[in-house]
Order: structure tokens, then C-alpha cells, then sequence
């Protein structure tokens, strides 16, 4: 689909001048909807700067739909870390006949939105034809019976992170022409800034983590000790890393957590020359007893030399070097890691304090240095010592855990 740039550009112009204005007199109570007992200040501070953004993204998009022909309904969500599920689309604003409050994005709601769809891949939805996409199950729920064509529109950082979605539902398929589609893809493309506010991301946070790191997808995830939600995130150089999380992680209040590197030896070979698994192991059983919290697995092999001089590095250390001699006798770095991936992660899923579970005081500098706040430290107990003493010396005598 190739949208007209001119009319595109027009209509975000259009937008931000409606924005800029910013002199209509709102009542509070039009911006901080309150729907039946359903709160938007129970998932947003009430603070001036969200209510000047409120007020911006209601105006926006009040002008765009008192221009649209045939529109149903629309309205504007933010994405936002969810109690149980992966993430939630929360609404900001709406207009029309009335939309959802809240989505869940999570694989066991039986309804499939468009507007999930959108935030979940980064993509414009356009459903010209809602029946058929309804017959092909790629919708589902009785609530999709109620237009004949809907989009949605990803309102994203100006690296590509999703901050939120734009949904627009239509009483016909020509009213979702082109010329429709252009205005909301310029009202998506104005309401950066806004929803960068809101969801409290200066324009730097915002570009450093959509720089370092893409959400990609959420799933449950059934362990042993219990059910955590899974999120796939990606750097640009194609590596993968994931964070499993239990409860409302971001509702304020310190985080229990672990952030753990990847140890394929220890964590999934069972090696006893660390005791990278049981401490995994140990961390995923005290967020769930807590009911609360994250675990951090960043793919750093070796702690960040990869697997392959990690097995050379063990090499050297079977011949009496440590772990510290070892790697720069390989020409290595002593610790490659990169924590600020961590704090990336910490970011989009609303989560600005942390009770760390690590046995090693140092690293805690090192994670403040990356930008994580840590308030505590709370010591990994894995319950397991292995006694081979050649193997563990390393270890623990060059940097601990």
C-alpha cells in the first residue's frame, strides 16, 4: 500500500498545529475518563505534564474525526506492561461510539483485535473488508461484527518502538479510502511526542531503547515453579533476549529481579564448573514465592566473549590460569556485557527500581553505571556448592556472580 506523501504531510501538519494551539478549555474530567468505574488515572499520574498531553493527543484527534466521513468509532491506546497478561493497550482518548477501555495482548483471549495486531508487529492494519477477516479467522469476537472496515496504526518512537496504537473503525469500506488512511497515519505520526509523555519517556530514553532494543513478542511461559510471561525482545545486530516476568511490575514500587547471563554450560549442560543453573533456577523460584518480579536472561555467552572462546577460555583455566589470566591471554575482554540492554528492558516494561538477587556487591556499581536504579541487594541462594575447588576458583576469586 503506497499512501500519498503530500496528503500525508498535510495532514500532519495539520495535527501539530491543532496541538501547538493548545488554548481550549477542557474539563478534566472529558481527559481523565472515567468509564463506569473503569479509571485512566489508575494506569497514568495525575500530573500537569500528562494532562497537557492528554490534552494535545484530545484535540488532535477530535479534529480528525470531526473532519472523517463514516467514521464509527476512534480512539488512541498506549501500550503498557499488564498485571497478567504480556502487554495491554490502554485508551487514552476516544471518539464516537465506545470502544474498549482496555486490550490484553495475551494468547488466551479468545477475541483477536486489529489493534493488537498493530502493536504486537509494528505494523498498519487496514481490514477493508472485516466479514471476510472474520471468515478467515484472523479477527475474532462479536465485538468485530460492528463495523465493515477498521485500521490501526502504530504510533511509534522515530526508531520504530511501539509507544501506542491509533484505531479508527468505519460504518463502510469506502470510507477507509486512501485519503482516510492518510489522515490517520498523520495523526499516528504526530502523537509521538504525546504518548512519549504520558508514558513518562523523554525523547532520548526513547530513541536509545528502540536503538538497543525491539519488543518482539509475549507469550506465557508454564515452568516448574510456576507461570511466567515471556518477552521476546531483538537487537539490531539480530541477537535475541528475553525477560520473564510475574505480577504488576510496574506500578512503582521496587522490582525483585535477576539479571542473568546467558550460560549455556551451567544453565541447560548441568557443568559444574559454575553454578549458573542453580542459581537460575533459584531466581525463577523466589519471583514466584514473592509473586513479583523479573528475570533479566540476556544472551551474553561467556559474559559477552561468546561460547565458542568461552570453551578456549576454560581451556587455559584447566592449565592453572584463572578466569581474569585466561581471557587476556585470548586477547579478551574481561567482562564484554552490556547491562544497558537490561535497563532497555526495564524501560518499555515500566519499571524504574529493582531489588537485585546477586551474591556479587560489585556488580551493583556496574548496573548504576548502565543506568538501573537498585535500592537493594538481596543475596541468590541456590542451595547448591559444587566442591570441585580448581573449577570454582575462578569464579569467585576473579569477580563472583
Amino acid at each position: 500500500m503506497k499512501l500519498p506523501l503530500d496528503e500525508v504531510r498535510a495532514a500532519y501538519l495539520t495535527a501539530q498545529t491543532v496541538m501547538d494551539m493548545g488554548m481550549a478549555s477542557i474539563d478534566r474530567s472529558v481527559l481523565w475518563c472515567n468509564d463506569e468505574g473503569w479509571k485512566l488515572a489508575d494506569y497514568l499520574p495525575c500530573d500537569d505534564v500528562r494532562e497537557d498531553a492528554l490534552k494535545r493527543l484530545f484535540m488532535a484527534l477530535d479534529s480528525v474525526f470531526s473532519r472523517s466521513t463514516g467514521v464509527r468509532s476512534a480512539a488512541v491506546y498506549a501500550l503498557m506492561p499488564s498485571e497478567n497478561a504480556a502487554l495491554r493497550l490502554v485508551c487514552l482518548s476516544q471518539q464516537g461510539e465506545g470502544l474498549e477501555n482496555i486490550w490484553e495482548q495475551d494468547g488466551n483471549i479468545t477475541d483477536v483485535s486489529l489493534a493488537c495486531r498493530s502493536a504486537q508487529s509494528g505494523w498498519m492494519n487496514v481490514a477493508s473488508d472485516v466479514r471476510r477477516w472474520l471468515n478467515l479467522g484472523e479477527l475474532s469476537g462479536e465485538r468485530n461484527h460492528a463495523s465493515a472496515a477498521q485500521i490501526s496504526i502504530p504510533v511509534c518512537t522515530e526508531s520504530g518502538g511501539v509507544l501506542g496504537v491509533v484505531h479508527v473503525e468505519f460504518e463502510c469500506a469506502e470510507c477507509a479510502d486512501t485519503a482516510a488512511q492518510a489522515e490517520w497515519v498523520a495523526l499516528a505520526l504526530a502523537l509521538s511526542e504525546p504518548l512519549k509523555q504520558l508514558l513518562g519517556i523523554t525523547a532520548a530514553e526513547g530513541d536509545e531503547m528502540s536503538e538497543l532494543l525491539d519488543h518482539v513478542a509475549s507469550c506465557r511461559l508454564p515452568t516448574e515453579w510456576g507461570v511466567f510471561t515471556m518477552h521476546g525482545f531483538e537487537e539490531a545486530n539480530g541477537q535475541e533476549h528475553v525477560a520473564l516476568t510475574v505480577g504488576n511490575c510496574s506500578d512503582g514500587n521496587p522490582v525483585l529481579t535477576r539479571i542473568h547471563s546467558e550460560c549455556l554450560t551451567g544453565d541447560a549442560l548441568f557443568s559444574r564448573k559454575c553454578d549458573c543453573g542453580p542459581q537460575l533456577e533459584a531466581a525463577m523460584r523466589a519471583v514466584q514465592a514473592e509473586g513479583r518480579g523479573i528475570i533479566v536472561y540476556l544472551r551474553q555467552e561467556g559474559r559477552g566473549i561468546g561460547l565458542i572462546n568461552k570453551i578456549r577460555a576454560y581451556h587455559l583455566q584447566e592449565q592453572g590460569m584463572d578466569t581474569v589470566e585466561a581471557n587476556l591471554a585470548l586477547g579478551l575482554p574481561v567482562d564484554a556485557r552490556d547491562f544497558r540492554l537490561a535497563q532497555s528492558i526495564y524501560e518499555y516494561l515500566g519499571i524504574r527500581s529493582v531489588k537485585l538477587l546477586t551474591n556479587n556487591p560489585e556488580k551493583i556499581q556496574t548496573l548504576k553505571d548502565a543506568g538501573i536504579n537498585v535500592v537493594e541487594r538481596i543475596p541468590c541462594t541456590s542451595g547448591k556448592i559444587w566442591k570441585t575447588s580448581v573449577i570454582s576458583k575462578p569464579k569467585q576469586t576473579s569477580w563472583g556472580i
